[in-house]
């Protein structure tokens, strides 16, 4: 924890709290819940002073949701999907410097909230080793995101997703890795199946429509990875 963050984090935590009460959620999901989160500035626990967060390590976090969680079961879920995203973004030396950066932009100057898209219909948690059906195509300069997620909690107050797909074609040594590729979204919103869904890029130079869920990125870009390799 940085020496400030102790300062810091409690009365926005309170903040916080008064709202979500006030709103009465139960456990269902409010989008008055993650603006209330945003407006106390709890959004940036994780990430560090020095780029405009609270500087929170893993002991905030646990007692920032603990705290939610005695409130409100869906806030606490989903705020939780948003620490773990971040915090990642934090400390894995995966994400390029510029990537990184425009991200915490995003939560910093923008009140984003992030959460990553991984479950599949028939797939389970990713975490058990499941290569997602999601593919990333390269097509001329650029990569062609196509696939279906069954959910991601808070889908309509985000606003990035980390959607894992699997990059064809791959090089044998990378055939079972799985990478989290950032898709800023224009509009969240859900779509019938095959209806489409219109995606903003990172960088948001490019946009696609067309049937599932498709994005593009440049190809120069990396893709940072915070997903084991699968087995």
């Amino acid at each position: 924890m940085a020496p400030d963050a102790g300062r810091m984090i409690p009365g926005r935590l309170a903040a916080a709290i008064e709202a979500i009460e006030a709103i009465d959620p139960g456990d269902t999901y409010n989008p008055a819940v993650p603006e209330a989160l945003v407006a106390s500035g709890l959004h940036r626990l994780c990430l560090p002073l020095e780029t405009g967060g609270l500087g929170g390590g893993i002991v905030e976090a646990v007692d920032v949701l603990a705290a939610l969680g005695a409130v409100s079961g869906s806030a606490a879920l989903g705020f939780a999907m948003h620490t773990h995203v971040v915090r990642a973004l934090v400390e894995s030396d995966a994400w390029p410097a510029e990537l990184r950066a425009w991200v915490e932009g995003l939560v910093v100057a923008e009140g984003a909230l992030l959460n990553s898209a991984a479950t599949e219909e028939g797939s389970g948690s990713p975490a058990r080793g499941g290569l997602p059906s999601t593919v990333a195509i390269e097509a001329e300069d650029v990569f062609r995101l196509t696939g279906q997620k069954t959910w991601t909690t808070w889908l309509p107050a985000l606003r990035a997703v980390l959607v894992t797909a699997v990059v064809q074609p791959m090089a044998p040594a990378s055939r079972s890795a799985i990478r989290s590729t950032p898709v800023s979204q224009s509009a969240a919103r859900s779509v019938p199946e095959g209806a489409g869904h219109e995606a903003r890029s990172w960088p948001p130079t490019k946009r696609s429509r067309s049937p599932g869920a498709r994005a593009s990125w440049p190809v120069g870009s990396s893709a940072p990875s915070g997903m084991p390799a699968a087995a």
